[in-house]
């Protein structure tokens, strides 16, 4: 009987590693998705086990000058090659792909030249008129960041064409250790808001190497044929990236990271290190899960598009019902908590921004949901997403607007805020679904 019930157990191990591997064949995109979080979920337990260190190393106004500097980089890698990396996983031909991967890198060093040419000769000029005196002393280390954040995101979309889920799942682990290693030592230093920036300059820049490797040893002989007439036909073949995609990017972004710079403007930079705190305690554990699910089904979606398959619909639906099965419990107690939690994690000095999760929540659980599956450009709606974008970005600026001018309490202000982007992402969702149905209709014609 001892031995029939270990046969059974083992059989049952059996059938449930069968059902594993099925679910994953059935579903390609988990699969990536798997990979990449196994490995980026000790990138962000990283994170996660430092940031009650970092936080007692570092005041809330330093947090607040670091948001400031990561929302400004934010915007300016978007110009490193003006959306033309995102176009690396449409293009069939191999040597059109590593034309238009020369054509970012050339970008990318051409905009970061000239980064450095307008904040030597207009740099203190920006920073009055923009009320940024917080970050003029690190105005310098933005070049640095701008070559190490836009070399990082070229390569990763790389890497995403070639749907090379190790090497992603290995560079995050390596960015996120650095990072939080040199914010911890610098800290130790009592250097100041200096020490969180070069952390985050760290961990913007590590893994670059690792992806320059694999990208060598995939495509040696392919480099070859990269030219400057091929790299035209090719800028002109996808000009709906820079034309289109960039400033619907640049909305994007300038909407993400708003609140940011208008609870600095409104308030102050202690204020924007609360902010900052409460936001990254609600989006470092969902972000580990959306951008690995992201990052895979644009590898899925994109191959979906390029053979014209009819799978794309299903894949979509499921992915997105996924995650909204994952999203409401599981940020639904993380703010709900949060009052009580972020005196005892991160010190008494940082327990107001424990109050601030839960009118956040009306944002990232909405994103959480939208923002791994919103592929517009990918279906050919550029179009679509720069007018959404423009959309929120002026809703967004009404909405601060009118806290300020009513002189609204911050939590009043993230109240607003977070209606506003819970209505936007439920639009987003629509527009995706309509653009996956006209593409599947096209298709099937």
């Amino acid at each position: 009987m001892k031995y029939f019930n270990r046969g059974t157990k083992k059989v049952k191990k059996i059938i449930y590693c069968k059902r594993f591997v099925d679910f994953f064949s059935k579903y390609p995109v988990y699969k990536g998705a798997f990979l990449l979080s196994t490995g980026t979920l000790i990138a962000q337990s990283i994170g996660i086990l430092t940031l009650p260190i970092i936080t007692r190393l570092y005041t809330p106004s330093d947090f607040g000058i670091l948001a400031v500097f990561t929302s400004i980089i934010s915007v300016i890698t978007i110009l490193a090659s003006f959306r033309y990396d995102f176009a690396l996983s449409l293009p069939k031909q191999i040597i059109d792909a590593i034309n238009l991967f020369g054509l970012c890198i050339l970008l990318l060093f051409i905009n970061t030249m000239g980064l450095l040419f307008i904040l030597f000769f207009l740099g203190d000029t920006i920073i009055d008129n923009f009320h940024l005196d917080s970050i003029r002393d690190y105005q310098y280390f933005l070049i640095v960041a701008c070559l190490g954040g836009g070399l990082y995101n070229i390569l990763y979309q790389w890497a995403i064409r070639e749907r090379n889920y190790r090497i992603m799942t290995y560079t995050q682990i390596n960015r996120q250790g650095n990072g939080a290693i040199t914010k911890i030592v610098l800290g130790l230093l009592s250097v100041g808001p200096i020490g969180l920036i070069i952390g985050d300059i760290v961990s913007q820049i590590f893994g670059v190497g690792t992806f320059i490797r694999g990208m060598w040893s995939n495509n040696r002989d392919a480099v070859k044929n990269i030219s400057l007439s091929r790299m035209i036909l090719v800028a002109k073949a996808y000009c709906r990236f820079p034309i289109l995609s960039f400033p619907s990017k640049l909305l994007n972004e300038l909407s993400l990271k708003m609140p940011v710079l208008m609870i600095l403007m409104i308030y102050d930079s202690k204020i924007a290190g609360l902010y900052a705190l409460a936001n990254t305690f609600l989006v470092v554990p969902t972000g580990l899960i959306a951008r690995s699910v992201s990052d895979a089904f644009v590898g899925e979606a994109s191959k979906c598009v390029r053979n014209g398959s009819s799978e794309l619909r299903s894949v979509y639906y499921s992915t997105l019902r996924h995650l909204s099965l994952i999203s409401i419990p599981l940020l639904g107690i993380l703010s709900l908590t949060a009052p009580i939690s972020f005196s005892i994690i991160f010190g008494e000095e940082w327990r107001e921004a424990g109050y601030y999760c839960i009118p956040l929540a009306l944002t990232i659980i909405p994103q959480f949901i939208a923002f791994p599956t919103s592929k517009l450009h990918l279906y050919g709606r550029n179009d679509w997403q720069l007018m959404y974008d423009i959309a929120r970005f002026g809703s967004i600026l009404l909405g601060f607007y009118v806290s300020l001018i009513f002189q609204f309490s911050i939590l009043s202000t993230l109240t607003i805020y977070g209606l506003i982007m819970l209505i936007m992402y439920l639009v987003l969702i629509i527009l995706n679904i309509k653009a996956i149905s006209n593409l599947s209709d096209e298709t099937n014609r």
